[in-house]
């Protein structure tokens, strides 16, 4: 017999106490094992997971078979572990320095360095395989159903690309009442994700890493807590969002309202401010309210990776000094818990000064990053970059009104991969001054945002994506290659009726695609009934092969969009009457027959249906309104009123006064041009007839000292 060398015998224990350790990890896992495993059906691309084979190494074995134990419980097939590659198979390496889970022409591929590797195997657990929360004591398989669809290309987690860190921003006001105004009994449930159960809020946490988002952002907001009349419901349901995107391998960021915190539905009247009054900081009573409410934020401070602090637009802090004195506190408080915090400062181009906040800050004024909005968003874009590059400060972007617009006023459904683009090239431009690395994008309308979420998180990656052909990968991914196209046909028309090609036809302006001679209003209605027809079509398949994990079914969500295509052909019907009215009157048509179309056209509504609405209302019938409103006015018809549609804005009128007076003592006075939303809603002429109309009723009164400024009449009940 041969003589063991030293080296030799040592190599050979190690290897017996690899086999002793991986015998009692298989004991331990296949004995921890539910009795029934899953009966899922996992297809990657088009081939069964129980085709695959899992390709080990010996430093990988462990991993190996705790990866084959979580295929086990969620299919009930047991893969094979082999040391060559078969067919159609997943990859484990620890030689690598960064963490991947990836598919790859139908190749899963888990690569981590050390240690990583089994942490890895969890996340996969949770993203590929059906579970929530792997490896803790609360693991089970979420959503199981009978098959679930992967792509044959995937990637999770993924920091490469254009911007490493992203993360969609989770608007939390409330879809039915938004700013605690107007009361919509018909909006659909599945438009609150406050509402979801524990595994359909973690599917909607898992959908924002399969669309390519490496993290969430949400907010945290006190017009978040009044839809439950306490901030501690809403707390627990973000901690569960955080805990859910960590178990994911996402980062989790807290985005605050730093000096708002009543109204909107949220009646304290506790809270101070300091009103006009700037001299002096630090007021007792109003740093009492500060105090308070940084509190409650910082109870989620052991579960945030990032917290951001926003401070104007709502706010009621007005000088970068006052700013940069709050955001001290609060970061000391979440400093306190987590020292790792990442801490920001959301700021505008307008508030932005870089020596006042060094001068409040101190010694924090570099740690901070600074976020703001993208390019065609703000003002002195150029000039911020240059600030940020000149003194060395952190930056990142905090994006608003590109993918969709933010649901509290203007809510309707998008898809805007045009508009995405031209944003992202136009921000691009300025990244030789200095270029971000985390962007954050809004996502307010939720579950009906897929879309639009899908086709950013793909150009966050590569911005010279071409726009359109992601529409078709997004359809393709809800439905399946066999009824993609079809889809994508529904998609492309929202995107020709409501975002148009590029930031300027989105937002409400000059170029406002709603408003414009450009809106090709016969191409939008012949293609809205054809939309109409498609999506009922698509209704009636079973077999939709959804490769997006969607908390909500996707017949559902299909069911959803069409009220929206409704909507768009009503407006486009009402926008062939009008281009063909103002080439008539343009002509010399009688005023008789000018005055009988608008009084035909204001009569017909476009309606709320079960869509979120904001406080402005549907914005195709504001539209709609307006530009019949600038008819008759041009063309010094009588002016026409839908009964409906007044009614419906003065309900939001009363909703706001009655809002913000319940949060005051003293009667408040409100402006009857500008009160409401500043005029920007309805224009300040018809804001101001309405108002009046209000007075007529009884249910607002004219100040005596100001006719131009009305209070709410039974204001000293309210209290």
């Amino acid at each position: 017999m041969k003589k063991l060398t030293p080296a030799k015998a040592v190599i050979s224990i190690f290897l017996g106490i690899i086999l002793m350790l991986s015998c009692f990890f298989i004991y331990k896992h296949i004995k921890t094992a539910p009795a029934k495993a899953g009966s899922n059906t996992i297809m990657i691309g088009d081939v069964p997971l129980s085709d695959y084979c899992i390709v080990s190494r010996i430093d990988t074995y462990f991993e190996s078979r705790k990866l084959a134990d979580y295929i086990y419980k969620s299919t009930g097939n047991r893969l094979k572990i082999k040391f060559k590659s078969g067919k159609h198979n997943i990859f484990l390496s620890k030689k690598t320095d960064n963490t991947i889970l990836h598919i790859e022409k139908g190749d899963v591929y888990l690569l981590a360095k050390g240690r990583e590797l089994d942490r890895l195997v969890t996340v996969c657990a949770n993203s590929l395989l059906g579970f929530s929360f792997s490896g803790e004591d609360r693991e089970h398989l979420s959503h199981e159903k009978e098959t679930l669809y992967l792509p044959s290309n995937l990637t999770i987690n993924s920091n490469s690309g254009w911007m490493p860190e992203r993360e969609p921003i989770v608007c939390l006001w409330n879809p039915s009442m938004t700013r605690g105004v107007y009361y919509n009994q018909n909006t659909a449930p599945e438009s609150d994700i406050l509402r979801y159960s524990d595994d359909d809020l973690y599917e909607y946490v898992r959908m924002m890493q399969h669309l390519g988002f490496t993290g969430i952002q949400v907010t945290d907001i006190c017009a978040a807590w009044a839809e439950f009349g306490s901030y501690e419901y809403v707390h627990e349901r973000l901690r569960f969002m955080a805990d859910a995107a960590h178990s994911l391998g996402m980062k989790f960021t807290l985005w605050v309202w730093g000096s708002e915190f009543n109204g909107y539905g949220w009646n304290d009247t506790s809270v101070k401010y300091h009103g006009d009054s700037v001299s002096e900081i630090d007021l007792p009573e109003v740093t009492e309210t500060y105090e308070k409410y940084y509190n409650i934020y910082a109870e989620l401070a052991d579960v945030s990776d990032r917290v951001i602090v926003h401070y104007f637009e709502p706010g009621n802090v007005h000088t970068m000094k006052n700013a940069g004195f709050f955001a001290r506190k609060l970061y000391e408080k979440f400093a306190a818990v987590n020292p790792d915090v990442n801490f920001g400062i959301n700021v505008y181009s307008n508030y932005f000064n870089v020596d006042v906040l060094k001068d409040s800050l101190g010694d924090l004024a570099d740690k901070i990053t600074y976020y703001t909005l993208s390019a065609l968003q703000m003002d002195g874009y150029g000039e911020v970059r240059q600030i940020i590059a000149d003194n060395s400060l952190k930056y990142g972007i905090w994006s608003w009104g590109v993918i969709e617009r933010e649901i509290d006023q203007t809510a309707w459904l998008n898809v805007n991969s045009r508009v995405i683009q031209d944003t992202y090239l136009n921000t691009m431009a300025y990244d030789g001054i200095t270029k971000p690395d985390y962007w954050s994008e809004m996502d307010s309308y939720h579950i009906l945002n897929v879309f639009s979420l899908y086709c950013s998180g793909k150009l966050l990656t590569d911005p010279t994506k071409e726009a359109d052909s992601l529409v078709f990968e997004a359809a393709n991914a809800a439905v399946g290659e066999a009824y993609g196209e079809d889809l994508a046909k529904v998609l492309l028309l929202i995107q020709k009726a409501r975002g148009g090609n590029d930031i300027h036809q989105f937002a409400e302006g000059d170029f406002f695609l709603l408003e414009s001679p450009d809106y090709p209003a016969e191409e939008i209605l012949k293609e809205s009934n054809e939309a109409i027809d498609i999506l009922d079509g698509l209704l009636a398949v079973e077999d939709l092969k959804c490769t997006i994990p969607v908390s909500v079914d996707m017949h559902r969500i299909l069911e959803l969009i069409r009220p929206h295509l409704l909507q768009i052909r009503a407006f486009a019907e009402f926008r062939v009457a009008y281009d063909e009215m103002c080439k008539m009157a343009e002509a010399g048509a009688s005023r008789d027959s000018l005055e009988k179309w608008a009084e035909s056209a204001a009569l017909k509504d476009i309606e709320e249906y079960d869509v979120v609405t904001g406080v402005w209302g549907v914005n195709e019938q504001r539209i709609q309104t307006k530009l019949i409103n600038e008819f008759c006015e041009k063309y010094g018809l009588n002016p026409v009123h839908n009964d409906n549609v007044d009614n419906g804005r003065k309900q939001r009128i009363m909703g706001e006064f009655k809002s913000l007076q319940i949060t005051s003592d003293a009667m408040l006075l409100f402006d009857k041009k500008t009160g409401f939303q500043m005029g920007a809603a309805y224009g300040e002429a018809e804001t101001e007839r309405l108002v009046n109309e209000l007075v007529s009723e009884g249910l607002l009164s004219e100040y005596d000292k100001d006719p131009s400024k009305v209070y709410v009449s039974d204001w000293n009940k309210l209290n």
